[in-house]
């Protein structure tokens, strides 16, 4: 895949691999930080394995692990190009530097500073090369603080939330949250409280007249307040969202797309997201049009299976409105 721009999307049959792209972007930011940035205590590379009850490409490869066929990812970022090499030995992608060091230890990790070779082994006096390094460092600024977020992690949205409210209470950032879900959904929330209640510490929603636990709301809302908290306390500059439109009624939609659109400009943030929703892709595309991004800063990519080979054809903002509002076509289909 090439030519992505600040809003991507990924569409396409089941099992094209969809997910995979996500996952290997994921991995790869574990280069620089080994653990998620919301879920702290877990490492990028056990959430990788765990989602989805283990299934999926990186999944397999990584559990049927051959040091022959190494999971390589070719990544470019501003013009600046490295290939990620998930090592089994350090349960995480360290950067291939291209010629080796000595022997064969040219897998540079940029966590523990040091240059290993494929069976784990590592040195730490070396002289990384001028050019190689400035790489290193213009993807690291860019991967560092990548978010993964998917269907999976609705279950966990109040312990997620709770890790940052605090500071987004003392910041009174909660009234962001307020407006945004009351827009969204038409609630009337008056303010949202982290209170004890039946023996722990709980978030509720206080309306003018009563008060609801964050945990009964529907999965809808509480996607929503979970996106919005990680936009907020987090400051993402990459975010991968599997199944975008899971749980969402299209008027709900909407306005997480205009969130996604506006935090994306705002903070130059790149989104990368998949999607089986053609009413997505048509309100995004609409609302970009509408908020005047260019052609080439959002594209929608559709993956295609042939044989062993997957294909990407991509279309930039202006095709795909023309296809969509002019053509009449159907952009999940080849």
């Amino acid at each position: 895949m090439s030519g992505l721009g600040s809003i991507n999307i990924i569409t396409g049959r089941n099992n094209v691999g969809k997910t995979t792209v996500l996952e290997a972007i994921y991995l790869a930011s574990g280069a620089f930080s080994s653990n998620d940035i919301i879920i702290k205590d877990k490492s990028k590379n056990d959430i990788v394995l765990g989602r989805r009850g283990g299934v999926g490409l990186f999944t397999s490869i990584i559990r049927n692990y051959d040091e022959k066929i190494k999971p390589v990812l070719r990544l470019n970022v501003n013009n600046m190009e490295l290939n990620y090499v998930y090592l089994i030995n350090k349960r995480r992608m360290l950067i291939d530097i291209g010629k080796p060091i000595r022997d064969d230890f040219k897998y540079y990790d940029s966590i523990e500073k040091r240059i290993c070779n494929q069976q784990g082994g590592c040195i730490s006096s070396f002289k990384l090369n001028p050019d190689i390094y400035r790489k290193i460092e213009i993807h690291k600024a860019f991967l560092q603080n990548t978010v993964f977020l998917d269907p999976y992690i609705i279950k966990e949205t109040e312990s997620l939330v709770m890790k940052f409210w605090a500071d987004l209470k003392f910041k009174r950032e909660d009234k962001k949250i307020v407006k945004f879900i009351n827009s969204s959904f038409d609630l009337g929330v008056e303010s949202i409280s982290y209170v004890p209640l039946n023996g722990k510490n709980q978030l509720i929603l206080e309306f003018s007249d009563h008060s609801v636990r964050l945990v009964d709301l529907g999965d809808g809302v509480k996607y929503a307040i979970l996106l919005y908290s990680v936009f907020i306390a987090v400051n993402p500059k990459i975010v991968l969202i599997d199944d975008v439109e899971s749980h969402l009624h299209i008027g709900g939609l909407s306005k997480i797309i205009e969130a996604i659109l506006d935090y994306s400009k705002k903070n130059n943030a790149q989104f990368i997201m998949t999607t089986h929703s053609i009413e997505f892709i048509e309100e995004l595309v609409r609302l970009a049009k509408h908020k005047g991004f260019k052609s080439n800063e959002v594209t929608v990519f559709h993956l295609l299976r042939k044989g062993d080979r997957v294909l990407s054809r991509r279309y930039n903002l202006d095709e795909a409105y023309r296809y969509i509002f002019t053509i009449g076509s159907d952009l999940r289909k080849p």
